[in-house]
């Protein structure tokens, strides 16, 4: 009878236990991400005009920044992350984030917009583009992307870029 009774205090503390952890499962990760880093090589702030999600949620503080330095340095990017995840049953995550050049050294590239879109579905083929205004001359490149976690990272380079100088 004692055994019986200290089998059934151990089974119902350790019921107790597992019924108070939170809980650490599989299901409450994102199916797909998509992690943007953007280096700004620019003598332009970059104001964001929009940002949107047809798929998936804003990470957890890290949502796209409302404005993006310029860079006062040559070869020093100011550097900004931000992330898109899957959020519900079989999605991936697809948004667009948009910057206005503002405050440029050169004038006549003020206004000027950047564009990123990412997709990262759950079924298919990840897509990453981006673009800008002519005659902007920003180049850019791409890294490490991944089926499901993508990283994906922007250069964007003042032209014209200096002589004898290899790019970012």
């Amino acid at each position: 009878m004692k055994r019986t009774l200290a089998l059934l205090t151990t089974a119902a503390f350790l019921t107790a236990a597992t019924i108070g952890a939170p809980a650490a499962d599989a299901a409450s990760q994102p199916t797909r991400s998509t992690h943007i880093t953007i280096n700004n090589y620019t003598f332009c702030t970059l104001v964001k005009v929009s940002s949107s999600l047809k798929h998936g949620i804003w990470s957890a503080g890290l949502q796209p920044p409302a404005t993006i330095p310029a860079s006062h340095t040559l070869f020093v990017p100011v550097s900004v992350t931000f992330q898109a995840e899957s959020s519900g049953f079989l999605t991936g995550d697809e948004g667009t984030v948009v910057y206005k050049a503002t405050n440029c050294e050169d004038p006549g590239k003020n206004g000027r917009q950047v564009s990123f879109y990412f997709d990262n579905p759950y079924i298919g083929y990840n897509t990453y583009l981006d673009g800008d205004d002519p005659p902007l001359h920003w180049v850019d490149f791409y890294a490490q992307l991944d089926q499901k976690n993508a990283v994906v990272e922007d250069n964007l380079v003042d032209f014209p870029w200096p002589e004898n100088q290899p790019l970012p």
